[in-house]
């Protein structure tokens, strides 16, 4: 396979499984934001709980290689983690 030839995939999560790898961006239009880890891209409704906490952390992480969870707990949804 050439480089740069894999096609971008929307993914989702079910509750307790992790998307990981490099962020190379959140983005966003009127009805969804976008995030793309690797080759895989995640969507999440904007003005959602998920969206807005992706919203506020994502961006200084952009780069690096982050680690998203999504969880069944009432408090927290979606935990983002940044790998070393």
């Amino acid at each position: 396979m050439i480089k740069g030839s894999r096609k971008i995939k929307n993914t989702h999560l079910s509750p307790w499984t992790e998307l990981y790898g490099k962020l190379y961006g959140i983005f966003h239009d009127n009805h969804l934001i976008h995030v793309r880890i690797g080759y895989w891209m995640l969507s999440f409704p904007n003005g959602s709980e998920e969206a807005e906490l992706l919203r506020h952390k994502l961006p200084k992480l952009v780069g690096k290689k982050v680690g998203i969870l999504k969880t069944d707990l009432a408090s927290n949804h979606l935990l983002v983690r940044m790998i070393e």
